[in-house]
């Protein structure tokens, strides 16, 4: 297998990278130039994958694999790092995954020279997102169930807060790649209303994979929406996070238009669910 830098064939981004460093601009000094290279917006993931794969010939996890593959690969890493927590060639951009018919399995960002020292050693190419979620120990199962225990005990606190702004108050958690209905409040739980509303899959295009990918409060037109919840017509989505980790989303309903003041509103309790 032949050995290229992504520096030599990404020259400007890599010396857009030193600017950065000699620059006395705040950076983790410990992260890689490529990892700064994605974290600065410098090099893109695409560009970047579709380049190396075309030199090296080797499999690549997906970037679009849905948060249940994510938390089973974070439970599968977190058993077997002790195995191999001895091998200090491992770093963060170069991470062991399992054995698997008796080979080490590394997922990483660059094929370097430490997988000559990992007899029969399988490489995948991982995208800088998904691993660093792989390794956060606020994906693991335990750290999501204790971020839903927490989410129930304040649920009346956090409704509170939202009435001020909405119409309604509803909160939706991750399971399965789909978004289930977890709580809403006590004045739209009286209406009986059809939880299939709150039912959507994350692996299809929608308002909630847009706010899951994007990180960031989406607007939904209920008018458009294939099925109505009562006269409510329109919706803010808001990811809840458990440290840095998406785990469900909150949802503010009203009768009339979503203002800024209202997306500013929910994504304020978002941030005092997750701290």
């Amino acid at each position: 297998m032949p050995e290229y830098s992504w520096e030599y064939f990404f020259n400007e981004e890599a010396l857009k990278v030193e600017e950065v460093l000699s620059s006395g601009d705040t950076v983790d000094c410990e992260k890689s130039r490529l990892r700064l290279a994605f974290e600065k917006n410098i090099l893109t993931w695409s560009s970047y994958k579709q380049w190396f794969l075309t030199h090296y010939h080797v499999p690549a996890l997906r970037d679009d694999i849905g948060p249940s593959e994510v938390i089973n690969l974070n439970s599968i890493y977190s058993k077997n790092r002790g195995f191999f927590s001895q091998n200090e060639i491992f770093t963060p951009d170069f991470i062991p995954l399992q054995m698997w018919d008796e080979k080490p399995i590394i997922l990483g960002l660059s094929y370097n020279e430490n997988m000559k020292k990992i007899p029969d050693a399988v490489f995948i190419l991982c995208s800088p997102k998904v691993i660093s979620q792989i390794t956060d120990a606020d994906y693991s199962i335990d750290a999501i169930n204790s971020s839903w225990s927490k989410m129930g005990s304040n649920h009346d606190e956090y409704t509170e807060l939202a009435r001020k702004n909405f119409d309604a108050f509803v909160v939706l958690k991750i399971k399965d790649n789909q978004i289930e209905l977890f709580k809403m409040d006590e004045d739209l739980k009286k209406e009986n209303i059809d939880v299939k509303a709150f039912q959507y899959s994350l692996k299809e295009h929608n308002a909630f994979s847009s706010a899951l990918r994007s990180e960031q409060t989406q607007i939904l037109d209920l008018s458009a929406a294939p099925i109505k919840v009562l006269d409510y017509t329109s919706a803010a989505i808001t990811p809840l996070k458990r440290g840095t980790i998406v785990v469900g989303f909150l949802v503010g309903l009203k009768t009339s238009t979503m203002s800024t003041e209202d997306t500013i509103a929910l994504e304020r309790i978002s941030q005092r669910v997750a701290s």
